[in-house]
């Protein structure tokens, strides 16, 4: 058994080389939900606007499909680096986003319920590197690939009115679980799972083994350094044990719980905006540590909203790692290196991962397999202790800006 193992591994990896030898990242997709998953796959090389053009005043970095905005605040065309049919951006819409290297995916895929022998539980889709994207699972979708309602996460990126499975780089839809990556900046990775815009399916991101490696993380950090992000517990069923508001966080479509909303979320549009709401969403003067002093000596802090409405404790208590609210990057920003020039990081994202059989071979190819889990029931994680959250880099609290 294992001399099959080994040759299985060593004909998968095969698989995994590009014809023209390039040397390229992975993301190796994987659906353990006894539903399927549509993910929203958007992201492209960063464009940087300098700080003399841009409204911050500060080096401005966009992700995919953004518009540019300039020193007075007007956008003044699409971020060059990658090609977004269906996006268009511009005071009057006057800016086509039709330049650069296409979506990859073209904005979407299906990954089928784990149910039965032979569904399409895995995918893998291939990035160059610096590619920094976001991707996210809509949960609950009836229809086809040309006509999918998803409900509220329905991408209507397209001109026909209908809902699509590839996107076109249409943005999360709140609430919604978001995973993202950033491949190669600054001689490592970063990735993190956000609840920022809250949560609606398990996923947790990790490194497929042998593509990469620990880098110069403190003591105190290493277990963010190549480790796994996320969650593979469901969070929706323990919702009635955590004392948050019900009324103003469950999300309900279709008659059912779907996901649950974040405080920011909630608290921005289009729900009515909450008085807190610039508390919950740290902004000014509700800001980071670092900035303490300049803000009236007012900090974001998640344990001074309501009880009912602190979601950022109930998401460190299940998601270890987690980016739950805006300044949250102490406790949610990974780390990973290549493991050398010609291996480059490669990662797993995983949804419902409580219900996927033990793996009798290497993740990372389309497949892989597992030891079957007949019947799995609910998996619930026992509760640790809560950690302080310290205050890192500024993160934005929006999903029209990339958290790297």
């Amino acid at each position: 058994m294992r001399k099959l193992v080994i040759l299985c591994l060593v004909f998968a990896a095969a698989f995994l080389v590009p014809v023209d030898g390039a040397v390229q990242h992975t993301i190796q997709w994987q659906n353990h939900c006894p539903y399927p998953v549509y993910v929203d796959i958007t992201g492209g090389l960063q464009y940087t606007v300098p700080a003399n053009n841009s409204p911050s005043k500060k080096d401005t970095a966009y992700g995919a499909c953004s518009c540019l905005f300039n020193a007075s605040g007007k956008a003044f065309g699409c971020n060059p680096t990658t090609r977004c049919d269906e996006s268009v951006c511009g005071p009057h819409r006057e800016y086509k986003c039709d330049k650069g290297t296409p979506l990859v995916d073209g904005g979407g895929f299906r990954l089928d319920a784990d149910l039965r022998p032979g569904a399409q539980i895995t995918h893998t889709s291939a990035v160059g590197e610096k590619w920094q994207g976001a991707f996210w699972g809509r949960t609950g979708c009836t229809g086809n690939d040309n006509n999918l309602n998803c409900g509220w996460q329905t991408c209507y990126a397209y001109t026909d009115g209908k809902g699509k499975t590839q996107c076109g780089g249409a943005g999360v839809t709140p609430p919604a679980t978001k995973g993202e990556i950033n491949f190669d900046q600054g001689g490592h990775d970063t990735y993190d799972v956000s609840i920022v815009d809250g949560f609606n399916v398990p996923m947790a991101i990790e490194i497929v083994p042998g593509t990469g490696k620990t880098g110069s993380m403190p003591p105190s950090y290493k277990k963010f350094d190549c480790t796994l992000a996320g969650t593979k517990t469901d969070l929706l069923p323990l919702f009635n044990k955590t004392g948050l508001n019900y009324a103003k966080l469950a999300k309900i479509s279709g008659g059912k719980m779907m996901g649950m909303w974040s405080a920011c979320s909630f608290a921005s549009p289009p729900n009515t905006v909450d008085p807190l709401k610039d508390q919950y969403c740290c902004i000014n003067p509700w800001g980071s540590k670092q900035e303490f002093k300049n803000n009236g000596n007012k900090k974001c802090d998640p344990t001074t909203w309501p009880k009912d409405m602190q979601t950022a404790q109930f998401f460190h208590d299940y998601l270890i790692g987690s980016y739950s609210y805006a300044y949250d990057d102490d406790a949610s920003t990974f780390q990973c290196m290549n493991a050398n020039a010609n291996t480059l990081t490669s990662y797993m994202v995983t949804f419902c991962g409580a219900r996927e059989g033990e793996r009798i071979n290497l993740p990372g190819s389309d497949d892989h397999t597992h030891i079957p889990v007949l019947n799995p029931g609910p998996v619930e994680t026992p509760v640790p202790v809560q950690t302080p959250v310290s205050a890192g880099r500024y993160h934005p609290g929006t999903s029209d800006s990339p958290n790297f």
